[in-house]
């Protein structure tokens, strides 16, 4: 069995496609959340140029560009993974007539980085890559920021705080740890066990402390949402008292953050 190693996510992305497809009815409201983004942008650009941070296989822009009747002339995208067997597979990819990336670049997202002039009208980072790294969030959202054009946005989801309580109820943490010999985790984190073996090592937020941990890296929060994967939809936080209309945050699994850059 496979920890957080390049390895683990080298066999992982045979997988990822297919687990995409399967889980398309909760990822339905992200795609299009975002995809109003990509159609507002266009009314006043040509092309939108997008940084897909944690890409894996290409598989969830692809859709993502595909469902939101992107033409294959009206973007440049940059793709960005930890995985070198996952780019291998994306840059196979091709959108329609054109390949899918622009350009890809094999590298830890606690070290992202572009060459230089290359900025993004949005930055896309999705499928709670960021709950995948347990520290340095800091300093991997003023990575991102550097990465934004002026009046850019970003947007990212990461798993609430209930996904960890959920695997710790359940006792799946603790098999883990105890199984692999691994040490005791904090109170924001939890393992979990991928149906292809390999092993998961992830971290969960409160909505508030996304809000602060965004605030202090200078960055403009336009809107924070729950997702509820079981009712497939996004509710929206209240930014002051950090409740959902219409909700109470039990059944959220996700916290969906759209933020913008301003000089």
């Amino acid at each position: 069995m496979i920890d957080l190693t390049k390895q683990g996510y080298d066999i992982h992305s045979k997988n990822y496609d297919k687990r995409i497809w399967l889980q398309q009815n909760w990822l339905y409201p992200i795609d299009e959340l975002v995809g109003k983004y990509f159609n507002d942008i266009l009314v006043d650009k040509e092309q939108i140029t997008i940084i897909d941070a944690a890409c894996g296989t290409g598989e969830r822009l692809k859709t993502l560009l595909f469902k939101n009747d992107i033409l294959p002339t009206q973007y440049v995208a940059y793709g960005y993974d930890f995985s070198a067997e996952s780019l291998i597979i994306a840059k196979s990819k091709k959108y329609f007539n054109r390949r899918l990336y622009d350009l890809l670049v094999l590298g830890d997202l606690r070290e992202f980085k572009f060459k230089e002039g290359i900025t993004a009208d949005i930055l896309l980072c999705l499928w709670d890559s960021m709950s995948n790294i347990i520290n340095e969030h800091d300093n991997i959202l003023k990575l991102f920021k550097s990465q934004l054009s002026n009046n850019g946005h970003m947007i990212f989801d990461v798993h609430h705080i209930n996904v960890i309580n959920y695997l710790k109820k359940h006792g799946f943490t603790d098999k883990i740890i105890r199984e692999y010999g691994l040490p005791n985790v904090n109170k924001n984190e939890g393992w979990w066990q991928r149906p292809d073996g390999t092993l998961s090592h992830v971290v969960g937020f409160e909505s508030s402390e996304l809000y602060n941990l965004l605030k202090i890296n200078g960055l403009n929060i336009e809107h924070l949402f729950g997702l509820d994967k079981e009712e497939s939809k996004l509710f929206e936080y209240d930014l002051k008292t950090f409740k959902l209309n219409g909700k109470n945050e039990e059944g959220i699994t996700d916290i969906v953050s759209v933020v913008r850059k301003y000089e």
